[in-house]
């Protein structure tokens, strides 16, 4: 599987900028090794492990998830008990 970790910048399109190992500024010098030094975001830069688009579809994932989970419980309730919770 191919190494996607690195430091990300969204532009103003929306489109990731990606920089696996370093970003060099004349303000500042972001460096994998010292990745977890920094309080981010710096200069709207981001670490992420993996792409954030693969970490933006199993944030999607999860919340269906728990959307589902929820349909499910609230199937189980009784009519008083969905009107004591107002729903």
């Amino acid at each position: 599987m191919e190494d996607t970790s690195g430091f990300y910048k969204q532009n103003e399109i929306g489109e990731w900028m990606f920089a696996p190992n370093f970003v060099y500024s004349t303000d500042y010098e972001l460096t994998r090794e010292n990745k977890d030094s920094y309080i981010y975001p710096v200069d709207e830069w981001y670490w992420f492990d993996e792409s954030p688009e693969v970490e933006d579809y199993h944030l999607t994932q999860d919340l269906d998830d728990v959307e589902l989970k929820k349909e499910e419980a609230l199937s189980k309730l009784s009519p008083e008990e969905k009107t004591l919770l107002g729903l």
